[in-house]
């Protein structure tokens, strides 16, 4: 609706609820929505519910009933088996890890990541599975909408932990398509922007022979 220029930018925060479901400030995005529409370029929602996300930051995927579970991941073998490589075990150890830390030096794992308050402060292990579990839903729907539009081209804005070393989002896209053999489906391409000399090496490549050792 605000695309087609049916509702204003301030009618679509309120409609998509942003106050209650994110916590940035939606100035920060403000730019790229007027841009969106000044361009008619569709906008898509990839992530999870932030009810469902909160469901996990609280007691971790045990605590998300198996259909919605199924809902978000389609390819539950390779969804297992992709964080059992070197090369994310590198990307947990550099990527993941640090932001846990660092969401604990400033308060936040009191909250999910929508600001609500949570049962108990996050572990680590709940706050890995929900962000494994952003970046596969992220990946899963962005793959589908390619998928059913083989000639359109869909850009993903998303963090920078999410795209390092192409073992967030992107990797799990790319898994996806291999798997199904679609074509006509690219492959995905990744644009950090103002990233440091780590961040932008291929993955791994600072590890250890084992992709266990610690960066930073």
């Amino acid at each position: 609706e605000y695309v087609r220029g049916t509702i204003s930018l301030e009618e679509m925060k309120q409609k998509v609820e942003w106050e209650k479901r994110w916590t940035w400030s939606f100035q920060v995005y403000e730019s790229i929505f007027v841009t969106a529409r000044e361009l008619k370029i569709p906008l898509i929602a990839l992530n999870v519910n932030s009810e469902d996300l909160q469901l996990v930051e609280n007691g971790g995927f045990p605590n998300l009933p198996r259909p919605i579970f199924e809902k978000y991941i389609t390819d539950t073998k390779g969804f297992a088996q992709f964080i059992q490589s070197s090369s994310y075990q590198c990307y947990a150890d550099y990527v993941i890890s640090p932001s846990y830390k660092m969401h604990k030096a400033m308060g936040l794992l009191e909250y999910s990541n929508t600001g609500q308050k949570l049962e108990q402060p996050m572990s680590y292990r709940n706050f890995f599975s929900a962000r494994i579990l952003w970046d596969e839903c992220m990946a899963t729907q962005a793959y589908k909408w390619s998928r059913a539009n083989p000639t359109g081209l869909l850009l993903g804005l998303v963090g920078a932990d999410h795209v390092k070393f192409q073992n967030g989002i992107p990797a799990r896209y790319d898994r996806l398509a291999s798997n199904e053999g679609t074509k006509n489906v690219d492959y995905s391409i990744s644009i950090l922007l103002n990233p440091s000399l780590i961040d932008s090496s291929r993955s791994g490549s600072f590890c250890g022979s084992r992709g266990m050792t610690r960066l930073g």
